[in-house]
C-alpha cells in the first residue's frame, strides 16, 4: 500500500479509552504504519505519530511523550531495528514509560513494552556486536559515533537485556515463523495489559452519539470512523457518519461523497435499514434504531423515517439533532408532519424541551 494511501487509512485514537502506543524509527515507518492499520481493523486503539501530533512540529515530541504518560496508555509497541536502537527519540519514549511521572499516573506501575522486530533480529547479543563493526568501519565523524555507541549501549543496559523471547515478536517475514504474526500481537497485547486496548464496536458508536448530544463533532467523527474503519464494519456508525455529510443542516454541511462512502459500506452489511431499525426499536435498543432511521431518511428520501428518527433525539434531548432532522424532512423532503412540528419545537425553550415527548401534540403543533 502507497504511503499517501495508509496516511489517509491511519485514524486518530480515543484518549478516553486504554490504547496501545506504537515507538518506531523513521525508517521503519513502513512496517509500524502497516500494523497499526492492522491493529485498528482489529479494533485495537492505537496511538501512532502522523493523524495523532498537533498541527505544529515543535511540539511533536511533547505530544508523544504526554500521550506516553497518559492514564490511559496501556503498553508501548517498540519497534526494534539496527536503526531504533540507535535513535535517541526511541530511547526517550522507552525512558518516558518508566519514568517516575509515568509511575505516578498509573498507581505507582510502569507502562511495560512489547518489542517488535521490524527487521530480522535473531539473537541481540549478535546483533549489537554486528552493529558495533558496522558502526566503527562506517564513514561517521567520531562524535557520530560516539553517539551511537552511547545509544546502543543505553539501550542495553537499560531495556533490551530485560527483554526476553516471550516478550520480543520475530520479524513478521521471518523465514522460520509458525504462528500468525498479528494473532501473535494480539495474543501479547492480551497477556501483558492489565485492562483491555480493544474498543468494543458498539460502546464506541454510543460514545459518538453522546459527543454529538455535546456537540463535539470532530470527536465524534473520529470514533464513528474507527467504528465503520473495522474488518467488519459496524453498521450504526457507518450510517451515524454519513449522516454527519447528508445535508446542509449537519454538523459538517453537506458532503454527499463522504455521506455515500458510509452508505455503501453499510449496505453490503445490512441491506434493509428500515426492517433493521423496527427490530432494534423491538429490542429498545434506540440508540441503534436512531442511525438505520436516519440512513432510510437521507439515503431514500424517507420523511417519516427521518420523523421517527427526530422522535428519538427528542428523548436523547438533543436540541441541535433534532431540529436539523425534522428541517431536512421539512424543507429538503416537504414531509408536512415534520413542518408541523419543527415550528412548534423551534418556540419552545431549551429547558422545556427536556423531557417533553412528542405525544404533547397540542404543544408542539399550537
Amino acid at each position: 500500500m502507497e504511503r499517501s494511501e495508509m496516511l489517509r487509512q491511519l485514524l486518530p485514537y480515543y484518549k478516553e479509552r486504554p490504547y496501545v502506543f506504537i515507538s518506531y524509527q523513521s525508517g521503519d515507518q513502513a512496517v509500524a504504519w502497516q500494523d497499526a492499520l492492522e491493529l485498528q481493523k482489529r479494533g485495537y486503539n492505537v496511538w501512532i505519530d502522523q493523524p495523532n501530533l498537533g498541527d505544529k512540529e515543535s511540539t511533536w515530541k511533547n505530544d508523544a511523550l504526554r500521550a506516553i504518560r497518559g492514564y490511559n496508555c496501556e503498553i508501548l509497541l517498540f519497534y526494534v531495528s539496527r536503526r531504533s536502537l540507535t535513535s535517541a527519540n526511541c530511547f526517550e519514549e522507552l525512558q518516558t514509560a518508566v519514568s517516575e511521572e509515568t509511575k505516578n499516573a498509573h498507581f505507582g506501575e510502569e507502562v511495560g513494552f512489547i518489542a517488535v522486530e521490524a527487521e530480522e533480529i535473531g539473537d541481540i547479543a549478535d546483533l549489537y556486536a554486528d552493529m558495533r563493526r558496522e558502526i566503527e568501519r562506517s564513514s561517521l565523524s567520531s562524535e557520530q559515533k560516539a553517539e551511537k555507541s552511547r545509544m546502543m549501549t543505553l539501550f542495553m543496559n537499560s531495556f533490551v537485556n530485560k527483554n526476553n523471547e516471550k516478550t520480543r515478536i520475530r520479524y513478521r517475514l521471518a523465514g522460520d515463523r509458525l504462528t500468525d504474526y498479528y494473532e501473535e500481537i494480539e495474543g501479547q497485547l492480551k497477556k501483558c495489559c492489565r485492562r483491555s486496548v480493544k474498543l468494543s464496536a458498539d460502546r464506541l458508536y454510543r460514545d459518538a452519539v453522546e459527543c454529538m448530544i455535546r456537540e463535539d463533532g470532530h470527536q465524534a467523527e473520529t470514533l464513528l470512523r474507527l467504528g465503520a474503519a473495522r474488518a467488519v464494519p459496524y453498521v450504526p456508525s457507518a450510517l451515524m457518519l454519513s449522516h454527519l455529510y447528508a445535508s446542509r443542516y449537519s454538523m459538517f454541511g453537506q458532503d454527499l461523497q463522504k455521506a455515500r462512502q458510509g452508505w455503501e459500506i453499510a449496505r453490503n452489511r445490512e441491506p434493509d435499514w428500515r426492517k433493521a431499525a423496527e427490530r432494534e426499536m423491538a429490542d429498545k435498543a434506540y440508540t441503534e434504531a436512531l442511525a438505520y432511521y436516519l440512513g432510510c431518511g437521507e439515503r431514500y428520501g424517507d420523511g417519516e423515517s427521518l420523523f421517527r428518527a427526530s422522535k428519538i433525539w427528542l428523548r436523547k434531548g438533543s436540541r441541535r439533532q433534532l431540529i436539523a432532522t425534522l428541517r431536512y424532512a421539512a424543507e429538503e423532503l416537504k414531509y408536512e408532519k415534520a413542518r408541523l412540528y419543527l415550528n412548534g419545537i423551534e418556540t419552545i425553550p431549551e429547558e422545556e424541551l427536556q423531557g417533553l415527548r412528542y405525544t404533547d401534540e397540542k404543544k408542539l403543533a399550537d
